[in-house]
């Protein structure tokens, strides 16, 4: 689905209203966080408080924000959210494909979300947004605009594409329960999204039919290349998950000439 509002509140249009002269069309893909300014919090000035979180929220790699109500100063907010090219949804009027992932505070928290955001992606997701009980603090932000920056710095590739419904033959080892493998293509790219849902470490030996390429895949949150061996079958891949691990592999189906 692809989402035209230029300043997005509630996504319907008419909803909370469209303040910019000149709307701009919002991207296919849409990560966030929630945002609730801080107590006192001003949006006077360049250096206001409002002001710098937001501009600090899209250096970390995050294109939206969701804030909790149309507040009194709605507008002076959604202004200066559009200065730091960040698209605003509001949960007063959420709308149905809206994707909430919580954040605990636990000491896992941060990889548990990292987890449910992955997952999201893998299913189709197409407008997410982080959350907490409580504000996020910058550490959280900066810790998932890593991983959020992925997806939102490299629209092209996520926004075309869709779930494949097969391809994984098989998932053996002694964790192989524990990992659930999605697969997704476009026309010219595919990726793997294989997810440790276990509180344990897990190793598992993923199986895929002849049409997987078993060349080099890169790792999209590390960088690093990945080799497949290829079976009998097709090609195999054999990793060890972390708790709570999520693997994202992509390759392209074409090699240029």
């Amino acid at each position: 689905m692809r989402i035209c509002a230029g300043v997005l509140l509630g996504i319907l249009p008419g909803v909370i209203g469209v303040i910019q002269e000149a709307p701009r069309p919002a991207p296919d893909v849409l990560v966030g966080v929630s945002y609730a300014p801080p107590p006192g919090a001003t949006l006077a000035g360049p250096d206001g408080a409002v002001r710098g979180e937001l501009e600090g929220i899209r250096r970390a790699g995050f294109n939206l924000v969701v804030v909790a109500s149309r507040a009194g100063t709605i507008d002076r907010f959604v202004e200066a959210a559009v200065e730091a090219d960040l698209h605003v949804l509001s949960t007063a009027h959420q709308p149905a494909p809206l994707r909430r992932i919580v954040v605990g505070t636990e000491a896992n928290g941060l990889q548990e979300a990292r987890l449910a955001f992955w997952d999201a992606v893998a299913a189709g997701a197409r407008v997410m947004y982080f959350s907490s009980g409580e504000r996020l603090t910058r550490r959280q932000i900066l810790a998932l605009g890593e991983t959020a920056g992925i997806v939102t710095r490299n629209q092209p590739v996520f926004a075309a594409l869709a779930p494949r419904a097969h391809g994984v033959r098989g998932i053996e080892g002694p964790g192989g329960a524990a990992i659930d493998v999605r697969l997704l293509e476009s026309a010219e790219l595919m990726v793997i999204i294989a997810l440790n849902r276990a509180a344990e470490r897990r190793d598992a030996v993923i199986s895929f039919e002849r049409d997987i390429p078993e060349a080099i895949w890169q790792n999209l949150e590390t960088g690093t290349s990945t080799s497949f061996v290829m079976g009998g079958g097709g090609p195999v891949l054999e990793h060890t998950f972390a708790a709570r691990d999520a693997l994202v592999l992509m390759i392209r189906k074409r090699f240029r000439d």
